[in-house]
């Protein structure tokens, strides 16, 4: 959930009784859930749902592209950092293909859950899914994998994506990636934190 509400202002209330309604409904299902953090900063003290919802939400803020949590997501305090940048891009809604810059914990919050989508295909792939689709849509034990994936000497929940694939996708050099490489290295390193943290 790329978006917020937040707490402070009475027309939200009954809005947030529903939303935490559908949240535990969701949460009973087994369905991990993503909220970004909100991009106020430090100027507001406002609660900001779903993400301030902790034990129901992984909560996602943006960082800068050096690793850091961006100002803007800091007040929430999030779970864990993901870039959020992601450049020029067209944009859904417009009617003239106008190119919009896309930045935010909401661009952080969709890389997160499809970190968390590759994450649980790759151990479909293995043959595990079944030994272990369960535990992996338990919201701590996908927080213990994002955990190791960070880099220990690092202060900030940032979570090092990058460094788990070949150096030429980030460059967007796909010509000589050997796909196949890079899917059964993220597999063995998915099957790694599995038997670390579950």
């Amino acid at each position: 959930m790329s978006w917020t509400i937040h707490d402070s202002q009475a027309a939200n209330k009954p809005y947030l009784k529903d939303l935490k309604t559908a949240i535990d409904h969701a949460k009973q299902q087994g369905i991990l859930l993503f909220g970004s953090a909100s991009d106020q900063g430090l100027n507001t003290s406002a609660s900001a749902y779903p993400g301030a919802w902790r034990h129901d939400v992984i909560c996602i803020g943006a960082a800068k592209e050096s690793g850091q949590l961006d100002e803007q997501a800091a007040g929430d305090a999030p779970d864990f950092a993901f870039p959020g940048e992601c450049g020029q891009h067209i944009s859904p809604c417009s009617e003239d293909q106008r190119k919009e810059h896309m930045a935010g914990s909401s661009v952080a919050t969709a890389l997160a859950a499809g970190l968390a989508a590759v994450i649980l295909y790759c151990v479909e792939l293995t043959g595990k899914g079944p030994k272990y689709r369960k535990e992996l849509c338990q919201i701590e034990n996908m927080k213990s994998i994002f955990s190791g994936l960070i880099h220990k000497q690092n202060k900030e929940p940032f979570v090092a994506v990058q460094d788990q694939f070949d150096s030429s996708l980030a460059r967007g050099d796909y010509g000589d990636v050997d796909f196949d490489k890079v899917v059964d290295r993220i597999i063995r390193y998915v099957v790694l934190l599995l038997i670390i943290y579950i």
